[in-house]
Parts: structure tokens; sequence; C-alpha cells
């Protein structure tokens, strides 16, 4: 029970993604986890955003729980090295969704490789061979 004179209250945590550190799952859980220890009589809702960047996919896949399957291919990110790419195939096959930053974000190369001499070489054929 709340102490006496408050209310419970109902909490919507819709964060978008940290760039770069957290997606925007992994925000609500915390923001939601901190809120709860402070008030743990409050009802915290989560509800992740994401604004089509870094961290989309993820925010896709828990707005559909079961109804997206995560899935990971080997592909190239943007400056052609291989590696392992996250997507969500959607309703048993019947669709798919794939983030752009999951090949070709700059989330995938180190601060120093983004440099305009790499800009000018990166490509997003790895974004290409999800789709």
């Amino acid at each position: 029970m709340p102490d006496a004179g408050e209310r419970a209250l109902t909490i919507v945590v819709a964060p978008d993604s940290f760039g770069g550190s957290l997606d925007s799952v992994g925000v609500a859980a915390a923001i939601a986890a901190g809120w709860s220890n402070a008030r743990p009589h409050d009802a915290v809702i989560r509800k992740p955003m994401a604004d089509g960047g870094e961290g989309t996919l993820a925010a896709v896949a828990d707005a559909l729980g079961t109804a997206a399957e995560r899935r990971s291919t080997t592909t190239t990110d943007a400056l052609g090295r291989p590696i392992d790419a996250e997507w969500l195939l959607l309703d048993g096959g019947r669709g798919a969704f794939v983030e752009m930053a999951a090949a070709s974000g700059l989330a995938r190369l180190a601060p120093a490789e983004r440099t305009p001499a790499n800009a000018r070489l990166a490509s997003t054929r790895g974004t290409g061979d999800l789709v």
C-alpha cells in the first residue's frame, strides 16, 4: 500500500535508445526498475520507442512479442567486413523487419573508423544483403 495520503500512480515509461549504450528496451527496463524500487505500489507500463535508427529492431520486437522471431544472418558492415546482424521474422514467415543500423550503422564502427575517408568508402550493401 502507498503511504498515507499517497495514491498509487500509473506510469508510462516510453524512452528511445541511448545510442551506443542501451537499446530502448534496456532503457525502459532500467527506468521501470528504478521507479518500482522507489514506488513499489505504482503500476509501471513499459513502451519502448524508436525513431527508426539504432534500437528500432529491439523496440519492434518488444512490441510484437511472440509474433516476431529474432534471426541473425552473416552480412557485411559499412566497410565490407563480415558481421552477424539481427533481423525479425514476422508472423511465421509472412514478413520481415530489417533495421538498417544492424548492418550499416555507426555503432558497427569504432570511433576511430568514423572518418571522412571511410565515409567515401562506406557501403550499405550489408543491409541490402539482409533484405
